[in-house]
């Protein structure tokens, strides 16, 4: 929906265009966020629920939960990149 790239105040966010999907790019605002414990902004106001934030390694974390459902794409990977971008297929 793009919601996201609107409702950052930062205007942080991007339509990629080769994929069509919204990028971003970590502003320094985004990081004064999480060093207050905040979410980013785009986390909180995406209606869908559709994005999480958080510590892979923390097992309360929405995120690490997101992960450990099964339901994982992890974009890119064999590029060899080992990326931290992953795609939860349902909920």
């Amino acid at each position: 929906c793009k919601y996201c790239m609107t409702a950052c105040p930062y205007g942080m966010r991007w339509l990629e265009p080769e994929t069509g999907l919204p990028r971003k790019c970590m502003s320094e605002e985004c990081l004064d966020r999480l060093k207050a414990g905040l979410q980013p902004v785009c986390v909180t106001v995406c209606p869908a629920g559709a994005r999480a934030f958080g510590d892979l390694d923390d097992p309360g974390s929405e995120v690490n939960k997101r992960l450990r459902s099964g339901r994982v794409i992890r974009l890119l990977a064999n590029k060899g990149t080992r990326p931290k971008y992953f795609v939860v297929v349902g909920r």
